[in-house]
């Protein structure tokens, strides 16, 4: 019961503070402002109007489980900034109640639920698990396939739902891809020779191109010029064009994570330590646990390895790596105490045998686990207490505006008006109407909205859209009706005639 508990106690504390805003100073970018308005349109647009995209943003796409997920709950909870984000929480809390209870035969009660606190405590995880983001549930499809993939006895069958997780993983976030590269070369390096590792690789690979052939079929051919307009929105990422930048970017990382080195640095410690026992004591490790260890190695080091070469690495990128360092603190705490247990006891059980699981009186000399356990529950505060002490300080001094801005707004425009501008998604969300991200940049809703989508009400925090300059008698009648402090400074929403 204790990772359910464990799952119950993180969806509580964040859902109680769903309708706070997103405490700043946690990141340099401005996406906890921004991104949750934009990962929810396509849903909210699909709920709406029964289509996932009115104008050029069609990020559904390249998101579609979260969009799914997204429309299925708000056409039921009703639209809004609190019901997106529970959903979310949701995710996040069975991903971490998932952890837990597929570990406990590999682990070991204890060091099963030591992994789900260690992961439900993170701060990263409690800071974005709260916002309506699209890494609580890559996450989850990772932590899916890896259970998948681990089995006591790798069959084509597991194979095939990891493959399928690994797919949905994907196609929610496609940065997922380097954690599920990583992940199965991993799990392959450890068991090659064993012929049921290699059809449980067939089996994943076989799901995930029938996956990605249907995501073809149905997705990309139809729409090329939408895919296309996607790809631009997303940020850039070039690789390094030399040695010498690679060797920067390398280096630059532990002072330029974005504040996600502090952040997660007691579960970066708690694997760090669980892997060097795992190294220590690999020859008492059965071989289920030595495919464990190495897939998550395989996850942890190719989703890093990606962030140390890119130029745009904010620290909501780690999320998806917190679930193989929670695996390997865990991991390596079942290998100390059954290491320990098998000393004071003249035995040398596994880890996954877990002398902790076993009644006390069914082992020789009626050994009590209240040592294990204390250590377990003390490793287990060492690893939660730091994100829970940051959460509680960022929801004492954030404050819950967001839905009150959401209601006010959408009382002041018309049902089925059009609304502009880079956080019209999210704070107006609960219009009626479509809410229009324009990127001249990018050529993304770039044309004269004011003609094209009847474009009456625009939020902005000072410069004007770029078609105002088409309609100037129209910009200069503008009526400024709301202002609202929001991301970097503060924006307004004004009325055309």
């Amino acid at each position: 019961m204790v990772p359910l508990l464990i799952a119950v106690a993180f969806f509580v504390l964040l859902a109680v503070f769903a309708g706070v805003d997103p405490a700043r100073g946690v990141t340099a970018s401005t996406s906890p402002f921004t991104d949750e308005g934009w990962n929810v349109l396509n849903a909210r647009n699909f709920v709406l109007f029964g289509r996932w995209a009115t104008d050029g943003w069609a990020m559904d796409l390249v998101n579609y489980p979260f969009s799914l997920l997204e429309a299925a709950w708000l056409a039921v909870a009703g639209i809004g900034i609190v019901q997106a984000r529970l959903l979310v929480i949701a995710i996040g809390a069975i991903a971490v109640g998932t952890l837990g209870l597929g570990l406990r035969r590999p682990l070991g009660g204890m060091g099963a639920s030591l992994a789900a606190a260690a992961l439900g405590g993170s701060a990263l995880l409690l800071y974005y698990g709260r916002l309506a983001y699209l890494e609580p549930l890559v996450m989850l499809w990772l932590i899916l396939a890896l259970l998948a993939l681990t089995r006591e006895r790798p069959s084509y069958a597991g194979g095939l739902v990891a493959g399928v997780a690994i797919a949905l993983a994907i196609a929610t976030k496609a940065s997922a891809g380097a954690a599920a590269v990583g992940m199965l070369g991993g799990f392959a390096a450890a068991g090659w020779a064993d012929r049921h590792v290699r059809r449980a690789l067939a089996g994943a690979a076989v799901a995930a191109m029938a996956v990605a052939l249907v995501w073809v079929l149905v997705v990309a051919l139809p729409q090329p010029a939408a895919l296309a307009t996607d790809l631009r929105i997303w940020a850039p990422e070039p690789l390094p064009r030399s040695l010498q930048q690679l060797i920067d970017r390398i280096a630059s990382y532990p002072t330029r994570s974005d504040g996600g080195i502090p952040l997660a640095l007691p579960l970066l410690l708690a694997g760090a330590g669980g892997l060097v026992v795992v190294v220590a004591r690999r020859a008492g490790l059965d071989m289920r646990q030595r495919r464990l260890a190495a897939a998550c190695v395989g996850w942890f080091v190719a989703g890093m390895g990606v962030l140390l070469v890119v130029p745009y690495r904010p620290n909501r990128y780690l999320v998806p790596l917190l679930p193989p360092l929670a695996v390997l603190a865990g991991l390596g705490f079942a290998a100390a105490a059954a290491w320990l247990a098998g000393r004071a006891e003249g035995e040398s059980p596994g880890p996954g045998s877990d002398t902790a699981r076993a009644p006390a009186g069914q082992r020789s000399g009626r050994r009590p686990r209240a040592l294990p356990a204390a250590l377990a529950a003390l490793l287990a505060l060492a690893l939660v207490l730091p994100g829970v002490a940051l959460d509680i300080g960022w929801m004492a001094s954030t404050p819950t505006s967001l839905p009150g801005v959401q209601t006010r707004v959408a009382a002041l425009i018309p049902a089925g008006a059009a609304v502009q501008g880079d956080l019209a998604p999210v704070l107006a969300m609960r219009t009626g109407g479509p809410t229009i991200v324009s990127r001249p940049a990018t050529n993304v809703n770039a044309g004269d909205l004011y003609v094209t989508h009847a474009v009456r009400w625009v939020f902005t925090s000072g410069a004007p859209p770029q078609w105002a300059s088409l309609h100037p008698a129209a910009w200069a009648a503008r009526v400024r009706e709301i202002c609202a402090s929001w991301g970097p400074g503060v924006t307004c929403l004004y009325r055309l005639p």
